[in-house]
């Protein structure tokens, strides 16, 4: 792409590069924000007006994860959606970070583990995919370090969770934008979007990788699905009437009593 093509999509900031702490918006998405203020100052607003902004950006960023769009869910914060996942794992699961990760990642799982519920084992970026064993449940670990811009073997730790039977959780905030990644095989793949894909802080992105056991955190520890959220219980499923499961809500169970109409 030549300055040509992208002449007039920004206001003109010579030197910037620190799309990496903060992008800077393209000036169609600020127009977009302004409008949107106007709108809701004057009391023109309806929620149902926003759920087209949301069904196209969650089926553009389908298209850059490489994921179905169906599994794609929509949030504000990289942990906020993150949460869900930490609190959803059996008590006893273990889970395996890269020490120093950021914290949207990290903490979420560290408060489990001061619960007691989990065990959080941090070793280093380079010897994450070495160190998934038998008794792994989830590898939670950013595509690219914030602090540093190291990369991990996204392959090579991909592999290893399939071979030991853990789950991956990648957070691909400092990647997506800039760095192919096809996440089809990760089991959940989390992004905020002020980076490098130029939104508005309190866009995030959470995709879901359908399981052939319906769950959306299970560990191997449990017979016991449960929903990312809390909710009500039927069968051995906890269900969550909230809009973090998407479009037909993704624990798939049947039959289901949550009203349609809190599906998506």
């Amino acid at each position: 792409m030549t300055q040509e093509t992208w002449s007039g999509w920004f206001e003109n900031v010579p030197g910037y590069l620190d799309s990496a702490s903060i992008g800077l918006p393209p000036t169609a998405a600020v127009d977009a924000v302004v409008a949107a203020l106007e709108s809701w100052r004057h009391g023109r607003a309806r929620p149902q007006d926003y759920d087209e902004y949301v069904d196209r950006g969650r089926r553009a960023w389908a298209a850059i994860a490489g994921v179905p769009a169906e599994t794609v869910a929509v949030g504000s914060t990289v942990s906020g959606l993150v949460g869900p996942i930490a609190s959803s794992l059996a008590d006893g699961s273990n889970v395996l970070v890269a020490a120093g990760d950021f914290t949207s990642v990290l903490f979420p799982f560290l408060a489990q583990q001061e619960q007691g519920r989990l065990t959080v084992r941090e070793v280093s970026l380079e010897d994450l995919p070495a160190s998934v064993d038998e008794h792994t449940d989830l590898v939670a670990v950013s595509a690219v370090q914030s602090a540093d811009g190291r990369r991990v073997d996204v392959e090579a730790l991909l592999e290893a969770a399939a071979q030991h039977g853990a789950r991956v959780l990648l957070d691909v905030t400092q990647s997506c934008g800039w760095l192919p990644l096809d996440c089809s095989r990760v089991d959940y793949v989390v992004c905020a979007g002020y980076k490098w894909l130029l939104c508005p802080r309190g866009v995030a992105f959470l995709a879901v990788r359908p399981q052939g056991d319906g769950a959306v955190g299970q560990g191997r520890r449990s017979g016991h699905a449960r929903h990312p959220a809390k909710g009500r219980r039927h069968g051995q499923a906890v269900c969550a009437p909230s809009r973090l499961a998407g479009p037909g809500c993704l624990t798939q169970c049947a039959p289901c009593p949550v009203p349609p109409r809190h599906r998506s």
